[in-house]
């Protein structure tokens, strides 16, 4: 599953292109970022036998985003500032099954949907001198998203292992990033890749029980939507138990 935070640089993800992006194409320059974030998640789950699992989620994750930047002119150094706010909203149902049990392996099948919605802020810079000033229009994505894949479980003694491989189609619209941009006197746009409405998604998580309160875990999983959308992600921590 993932969570808004997860999600939080999904403009260059899903082709929105970013502030970095745009800074990128303007001139020369040195960047300064500074983004706090918040998030709350809620999650539950219901057994109605030993073979079925059913669980639900909700995320919400706000960041706000400052940046400063001294940009090279044939003039001299040029300094701008800007602010900007995103938010992140997801909602997340899923379903599993047991195919098969055998000693420490463990075989289930997994559905799933997932809806997420991701917006940033229009900004507009201040700049020692106007003309370098940046004004980047709103941008957002929504997603409806569904799952269906398999995944292996093995459960020995204090390690756990699982691997998954989950086909991924994307329901909603989905049009390629676009972003209005103004410098000056000059307009235009840019604009991101088209992802496919198929793709895939591939993970490994691990575990490794330190006490009867305290798991260690860390996992990878990578998705690939092809035309140039894909992306990994790492998680790692201690889970504790009160």
């Amino acid at each position: 599953m993932n969570t808004p935070l997860d999600r939080a640089n999904k403009f260059a993800n899903l082709g929105v292109p970013s502030l970095t992006d745009v800074f990128a194409k303007v001139a020369r320059y040195s960047r300064t970022l500074l983004s706090p974030s918040v998030a709350a998640y809620a999650y539950t789950h219901y057994l109605p036998s030993d073979k079925v699992k059913l669980s639900a989620a909700i995320g919400l994750s706000k960041a706000e985003t400052s940046v400063t930047r001294t940009v090279a002119t044939a003039n001299g150094p040029v300094s701008a500032a800007s602010e900007k706010k995103s938010t992140g909203l997801m909602l997340n149902a899923a379903a599993s099954y047991r195919i098969f049990e055998n000693g420490p392996l463990t075989l289930w099948s997994d559905a799933g949907i997932e809806l997420s919605d991701t917006s940033m802020n229009s900004l507009r810079e201040s700049a020692s001198n106007p003309d370098f000033a940046l004004a980047v229009g709103r941008a957002g994505h929504a997603s409806l998203q569904t799952r269906l894949g398999a995944r292996l479980e093995l459960n020995s003694d204090n390690l756990q292992i699982t691997t998954s491989a989950n086909w991924l189609h994307e329901l909603a619209d989905n049009p390629a990033g676009h972003r209005e941009i103004s410098l000056g006197d000059a307009d235009w746009a840019v604009t991101g890749v088209h992802a496919r409405r198929d793709g895939f998604r591939l993970g490994i998580q691990g575990g490794l029980r330190l006490s009867g309160k305290a798991l260690l875990f860390g996992g990878y999983q990578y998705t690939d939507h092809g035309s140039g959308y894909s992306y990994g992600r790492v998680n790692a921590g201690v889970k504790m138990a009160f």
